[in-house]
């Protein structure tokens, strides 16, 4: 029993109390031993477990550690091929979280679960073609204008009752009378030529039932024209402006620039002095055009009278008065406007033509409107 106590007694001494687990620090014992040991270094009785036989080494080998990739490697004893030691049991998986439905209203404590409503699908109407809404919509259209004729017909048996016309009632309606209309005191002062003028008795010829506009000439519908022009639209100037109308240039040799010489009394007369009238020959254009339409003005002399007329002086596009001694005779006849008779396309003047007081003829002077609105000159009847 004694040798018991003493042999654990020395064992204690040379191992010392070892805690499992705990790093004892070197000591010294009496015997002089060194205890530096860790518990886990410490020889251990093996279990069965660990009692496999750990595998050799060779040199050169490399310690593989699981989960990890090696590289290659050049040793003095050679090359060390890459070592890949992950496999599907060792890469690290995250952990699957765990899906939280937001669209799920969380439940209250004392709440019931929402019950989920099914979604009935609605079957919308099919589209009718198009063909078929366009004879729906002509339909429509057809029994509307049914309804608007019968409706107008009804309007007019019953509530308007239709009004006949005579032909005579269609001859008083055909007439207007309105003769101080702006048009129809216009359209009177072209053809209202009386005075002291022979000329103005060729408009109204007694020996011919019908003139129209082809019979009269040039120079007659410039002077029809040249009654229109006022006095602003003609200037006073030298005839030293103008030496083709003096009298040194006249080819007759009978007329003279201005009107002094039908007061003078000598055969030797200088008409470069004297004082003329002048008329642009653009504003007799533009009144011929308005009383007979495009393209009748032409560039002509003129008579006003038979000891008056204006020259047509082409270097200037003017017209000169000139006058010659001439015996005048005069028919001092009137013109009086006595109907207007208005129709779709003409408008009729009828006049009274008088001499002396009495009475010559009746003419019919007749204007024809065109797509521009404006009347013209046609021709005269009686």
């Amino acid at each position: 029993m004694n040798q018991e106590n003493e042999k654990n007694t020395e064992s204690t001494q040379t191992t010392g109390y070892q805690i499992p687990g705990v790093i004892i620090p070197d000591q010294v014992t009496d015997s002089g031993v060194h205890l530096s040991q860790e518990s886990s270094e410490l020889p251990q009785e093996s279990t069965e477990e660990q009692a496999q036989p750990e595998p050799e080494k060779k040199e050169g080998d490399v310690y593989q550690i699981p989960g990890v990739i090696i590289p290659a490697q050049t040793t003095d004893n050679g090359t060390i091929a890459e070592v890949n030691n992950v496999t599907e049991e060792n890469v690290y998986k995250e952990p699957e979280k765990e899906i939280i439905n937001t669209d799920e209203k969380p439940i209250m404590p004392g709440m019931m679960p929402e019950k989920k409503v099914e979604e009935v699908k609605v079957e919308t109407p099919k589209k009718t073609k198009k063909e078929g809404n366009s004879k729906i919509g002509c339909l429509y259209l057809v029994i509307i204008a049914l309804g608007v004729v019968i409706l107008f017909l009804a309007y007019k048996a019953f509530l308007k009752p239709s009004i006949v016309i005579t032909e005579d009632a269609k001859t008083i309606n055909k007439s207007i009378y309105d003769k101080n209309s702006l048009t129809v005191q216009e359209l009177y002062s072209w053809v209202n030529l009386a005075g002291c003028n022979n000329i103005n008795y060729n408009l109204f010829d007694g020996e011919k039932d019908n003139i129209s506009r082809v019979d009269l000439s040039d120079e007659f519908k410039l002077y029809m024209a040249y009654l229109q022009i006022k006095k602003k639209d003609t200037d006073e100037e030298k005839c030293s402006n103008y030496l083709n109308a003096t009298h040194s240039k006249d080819q007759e040799k009978k007329w003279y620039c201005g009107s002094n010489y039908l007061n003078s009394n000598t055969d030797k007369y200088n008409d470069k002095n004297d004082l003329t009238y002048v008329i642009d020959a653009k504003v007799l254009q533009n009144q011929v055009e308005k009383m007979f339409g495009s393209g009748e003005y032409k560039k002509k002399s003129f008579s006003i009278n038979n000891d008056s007329r204006y020259f047509y002086d082409s270097s200037n596009e003017k017209y000169i008065l000139q006058t010659t001694s001439q015996e005048v005779s005069c028919n001092n006849f009137k013109i009086k406007l006595t109907g207007v008779t208005n129709d779709i396309n003409e408008l009729s003047l009828s006049l009274r033509i008088t001499h002396a007081d009495k009475y010559i003829m009746d003419k019919n002077v007749v204007f024809t409107k065109t797509n521009d609105g404006n009347y013209y000159f046609d021709r005269i009847t009686n």
